[in-house]
Order: C-alpha cells, then sequence, then structure tokens
C-alpha cells in the first residue's frame, strides 16, 4: 500500500520525527514516531480475524479504542485517518467521545467520513509512546509487581457483568483445526495427536465444572490477550493495553482463560515461581478454587495459541533469519501447550528409572529431545567427577571409588538438584538413573516436595532375557554406562522395586518383547496422559 510506505519517511508526519520504527505482525503495522505510535491493520481475512475492507478496519480501530478504555486509558488518544493527495500524505485526527463509544454508532460517522472521499484512504489508532523499560516484559518481574497488576485485573474482572456463553471450546477445538496446516512444519504429529486427545478427555470428563462456571457468573468480558507485552508499569501505575477487540468470542471467556495467557507468558519465560504466587494471589482474592484447576487446560489453550500465531508469522516473513527465529518460537510454544496437557501446570521432574539395560537412558533421551529439554544421566555426572571422557570404560581399578555409595549419593543428590533448577526455568527436566535403592528415591521426593515441583517416576521393567540381549551387543560398542552382564548380575537381586512411591507420583512401564523405541515413546505417552487425569491435582 503506498500510504503505508510513505509513513516510513518520517518528513511526512506533521511533528517531524527524528526517525520511524516499523514493527509488523500477521495482523496490523505499527510505525513509532515518537511521541507518538501509529497502528493500522492490515487488509488480511485470517477468518477468526477479518480486516478485508475499509469499513471493517475503521470498525475494529474503534473498537479497539473503546475497549482498551478499560484498562488503560492513558495510552489511546485517538482514531487517525490518512489519505494521499497531490504527493502529500494527510493526517486527520478523529476525537471520539464517551458518549459516542457508548452509543456505538459507527456506521453514521463511517458513512460521513468516506463518503467524499475520491483518494487512498486508511485509518488507524494514534498512541502515546512507552518507552522499552516500562513495558513489564523489559523489568525484573517480581511478586509485589505481580500483585500490582492482580489487583488491577480483580477490580476489572468485577465490574464486567457476567455472559451466559462460553465459547472456550469452540476456540479451542477451531485452533485446533486451523494447525493441522503447520503439522509436521512447526508441530509434531505425535505431539498435535497428543494435545488434541487432551483437550477432548478434559471436556468429556469436566463438562459438568465448566457448565457450572457459566451458571455461576465467571465468563467475562476479559482482555483476551493478557500477556507481558501488554503490560505497562510506571512508577506504582499500572496500564493493560492491546486487548482483543477483532473477534469478541476469544474475549468474553471465563477470567481462568484469560489470566493463563498471563502465567503461561510467565512460565515462557522462566517465572515459574512468580506465576505460582500470581495465580495464588488471584484465587484468595475470588476464593474460588476451579480458578486454580483449570488452569492446565487454559494454559495449555494459551500456549497452542502462541505457536499458531508464530506458525502464520513465519510464512509471511520476508527474511529467513525472521522465518526460522518463528518457526523455533512456534515449536517452543507448541512444546509448552503439550508440556501442559500431559503434566498440568505444575514444575515437573520426570525421573526414568529401572534396572541396568532396561531401556531407561534410550527413553530417556528421546524424551528430552522431543520436549527440547535437558537430560541429566547419572553415569555422565559420575564420570565428570573423575573427569573420564563419556564414552570410554571406567578403569577398574577406579571403579571401587567411582561406584562407592558416597560417590553414587553426591550423584544422584547433583543430578536431583539440577533438575530441580532447570524444571523451575523451563517447566520440566528429564533424569536417568537406576535409582534402584529407597534411599536415593526419597532423597529426590523430600527435595521435590521442598521445591514444589511435581516428580514422576517412568519405572522400566524389562524381561531379562531382553535384558541380557541388550547387555551382549553394548560390550562391542561405545556406551556412557560402564555396566555389562557381570554389573547387571551381580546387582540384579539387589533392585528394590519403588513399592513406597504414592501412584500418583509412579508410571510402570513393562517390556515383554523387543519394540522400536518410537512404539516405546508412544506407549510411555499414553501412559503418562492417562496417569494425569487418574489423579489430577495442580498445585
Amino acid at each position: 500500500m503506498q500510504l503505508f510506505e510513505m509513513l516510513k519517511n518520517p518528513v511526512y508526519y506533521p511533528h517531524k520525527p527524528k526517525q520511524i520504527i516499523v514493527k509488523e505482525t500477521h495482523a496490523s503495522i505499527v510505525f513509532i514516531a515518537k511521541p507518538y505510535v501509529y497502528k493500522f491493520k492490515k487488509n488480511v481475512n485470517f477468518g477468526f480475524l477479518d480486516f478485508s475492507s475499509l469499513e471493517k478496519r475503521f470498525y475494529y480501530c474503534i473498537e479497539e479504542i473503546r475497549l482498551n478504555q478499560r484498562l488503560c486509558k492513558e495510552i489511546y488518544i485517538n482514531l487517525i485517518k490518512i489519505y494521499y493527495k497531490d504527493n502529500l500524505l494527510f493526517f486527520e485526527d478523529i476525537f471520539l467521545d464517551e458518549e459516542f463509544l457508548l452509543n456505538k454508532n459507527y456506521k453514521d460517522l463511517y458513512n460521513n467520513i468516506v463518503k467524499n472521499i475520491n483518494n487512498e484512504v486508511e485509518f488507524g489508532v494514534k498512541m502515546h509512546y512507552i518507552e522499552e523499560a516500562y513495558f513489564l516484559k523489559n523489568q525484573q518481574i517480581s511478586i509485589s509487581k505481580l500483585e500490582k497488576v492482580a489487583e488491577v485485573l480483580a477490580k476489572f474482572y468485577q465490574t464486567q457483568k457476567p455472559i451466559q456463553e462460553d465459547y472456550s471450546r469452540k476456540n479451542i477445538e477451531e485452533n485446533l483445526n486451523d494447525c493441522k496446516d503447520f503439522i509436521s512444519y512447526t508441530i509434531s504429529p505425535l505431539m498435535y495427536r497428543f494435545i488434541k486427545k487432551f483437550n477432548q478427555t478434559y471436556f468429556k470428563k469436566y463438562q459438568f465444572k465448566l457448565k457450572k462456571r457459566v451458571e455461576n457468573g465467571w465468563i467475562k468480558d476479559c482482555h483476551g490477550d493478557l500477556h507481558l507485552e501488554h503490560i505497562v508499569v510506571k512508577d506504582d501505575s499500572i496500564c493493560i493495553y492491546d486487548c482483543i477487540e477483532f473477534n469478541q468470542e476469544f474475549r468474553c471467556i471465563d477470567i481462568a482463560n484469560d489470566l493463563a495467557f498471563l502465567c503461561m507468558d510467565l512460565e515462557f519465560y522462566g517465572y515459574y515461581r512468580e506465576s505460582y504466587y500470581f495465580i495464588k494471589y488471584l484465587y484468595k482474592k475470588f476464593y474460588n478454587y476451579d480458578l486454580i484447576f483449570l488452569q492446565d487446560l487454559y494454559r495449555s489453550y494459551r500456549a497452542f495459541v502462541r505457536g499458531k500465531v508464530y506458525s502464520i508469522k513465519s510464512r509471511q516473513d520476508k527474511s529467513e533469519e525472521e522465518k526460522q527465529k518463528s518457526v523455533q518460537l512456534a515449536e517452543k510454544y507448541f512444546r509448552l501447550s503439550l508440556k501442559y496437557a500431559l503434566f498440568d501446570i505444575h514444575p515437573s521432574i520426570v525421573v526414568f528409572m529401572g534396572r541396568i539395560g532396561s531401556g531407561k537412558s534410550t527413553l530417556a533421551r528421546k524424551f528430552s529431545e522431543f520436549f527440547g529439554i535437558n537430560y541429566y544421566s547419572s553415569d555422565a555426572i559420575r564420570k565428570s567427577f573423575f573427569r573420564i571422557p563419556l564414552y570410554d570404560r571406567t578403569p577398574e581399578e577406579l571403579k571401587s571409588i567411582v561406584y562407592s555409595k558416597i560417590i553414587t549419593d553426591l550423584v544422584y543428590n547433583k543430578m536431583i538438584e539440577f533438575a530441580i533448577q532447570d524444571s523451575l526455568k523451563m517447566g520440566i527436566s528429564v533424569v536417568d538413573g537406576v535409582f534402584g535403592s529407597r534411599y536415593l528415591r526419597n532423597i529426590a521426593l523430600f527435595r521435590a516436595f521442598e521445591e514444589n515441583v511435581k516428580i514422576i517416576f517412568v519405572e522400566i521393567e524389562t524381561k531379562k532375557e531382553i535384558i541380557l540381549k541388550r547387555l551382549e551387543k553394548r560390550m562391542n560398542s561405545k556406551e556412557i554406562s560402564d555396566a555389562g552382564i557381570n554389573e547387571f548380575l551381580s546387582f540384579y537381586d539387589y533392585y528394590e522395586p519403588p513399592y513406597e512411591i504414592p501412584l500418583n507420583q509412579k508410571i510402570h512401564l513393562k517390556i515383554v518383547k523387543e519394540r522400536e523405541i518410537d512404539q516405546i515413546f508412544h506407549y510411555l505417552l499414553k501412559k503418562i496422559l492417562i496417569h494425569r487425569f487418574l489423579f489430577k491435582h495442580p498445585y
């Protein structure tokens, strides 16, 4: 569009800014011309968002101003009209008073404005520029700041009238359908399948609870796009802007759904503790446990939507570098969506345990690769203590020290500490070790409890004959583990099955015949999904 090309040049602006910074999303284009920002909607139609006519763009610009008055009056100035005439770009302010915004008589105003226009014209929103330092995303996020945000949101929700229909299920199903095009591009078929299965099972199992949310007045006209980039913290004031204006169904939702976006965004950037205190704080405000109970459903949905947005953006990106960045972000959000689906909202540690040669290490590595997370192996940590190269065998003369009880305790303690820190930053971590004694398992359980981290033990029980065949092959290959047939037979009877671990913290995987790793991994994900619905207990 010629108008947008002209807007990239400072000379056309009436206040003569020094420079213009242009930012684009899949749906809008923003021109930063300090001290103002001009935001225009693109001529696009994604189905869920339709800006394909000038009248629609006019309407949604006014809606953006009207709706954002609720939580952020300071930023939005007015509607702006730009048009081209005699080689000049003209800016015309259109001020909208409160009475007009309440009556929403937009069509008459539109007809009056455009009836005598013969030139190219566009409508946008004029805003005050906010320094980057004031956005919450760019600040050190503390619990005290989030408490202030929570107070603003609590008052806002209390002023909104209940709505008698919840569009969440419809929105989730539409998003799943929309993302079929991105399977094998930004989301793997297996990941898509399990996220979809999670949602189907959730709506079936908790349909009565979701219905009661509507009856009890928890569905309201919310913000709809509540994440860190949309929260401005300046001195003691909180301004939350850029709510969803283009689709009422995305905005008229359960307040638990609205809050889930901010919690998900906090956790995406590693603020798991802060997210925990934020939602707890609001729970105490409303004294409604379902605000927390429903978080896994809605956070999974919110992460999935972000994955979809970046997938769409990647196909619009002009440079290969921008495209790759968008693809990577989409993949990361889809993985987070699956994390919520399989492990709810807790920071989680998945411990792969079992006898020597059971296949736990192969499965743990597969799991870590699938989720794009770190993987901690007791064998690798043990060798690092003695600076033994990873794929070298431990010298016989050192084995009595390397595999002593003191070193084993140190190895497992170190491994659990690594895993806890990772889970608090990335949401999930993987541990691989025999964990053949109650003592070692209790250390892990106790430390996870102390840090309020969920821990799941996946015990791999493999038929003895299969293990012996594997260990025979291992003798002629390079492996991190030193263990062979002799070690397996020597320690076979010393292994203590994890009978003491509560059912809600363990999954048993029995392998009675040799299978491909992909088959076993698929089976494991099924077991995890079943387990999380049997023992759903967030926070």
